[in-house]
């Protein structure tokens, strides 16, 4: 299970995805503190509970926003783990 610390003040999205000139752009506005690329897919789950959709963030360890503290189990050993937390008791909107 995990927790998020120092969260983010604003995401920019994109359906295309950003290009790496689009990224120093961002990084060269003054009033822009930290740019920290990441990216998530929507994807249907599906167990003997029943099919839902879930949220694939990726992580970055040296990321400074958006962290999150693992409070149990342990960080993923390889490429077929994930780190999973614990459901919202509410709905976040974009």
């Amino acid at each position: 299970m995990m927790i998020v610390s120092e969260p983010k003040d604003f995401t920019i999205y994109s359906n295309y995805g950003f290009q790496e000139d689009d990224i120093e752009a961002l990084k060269k506005v003054d009033s822009v503190h930290t740019v920290e690329p990441a990216y998530f897919v929507d994807e249907i789950a599906t167990d003997e509970k029943g099919t839902q959709l879930v949220r694939i963030h990726s992580y970055d360890s040296t990321h400074t926003i958006n962290r999150f503290k693992l409070v149990e189990g342990r960080m993923p050993e390889n490429d077929h783990e994930v780190v999973g937390g614990k459901k919202r008791k509410y709905k976040v909107w974009f």
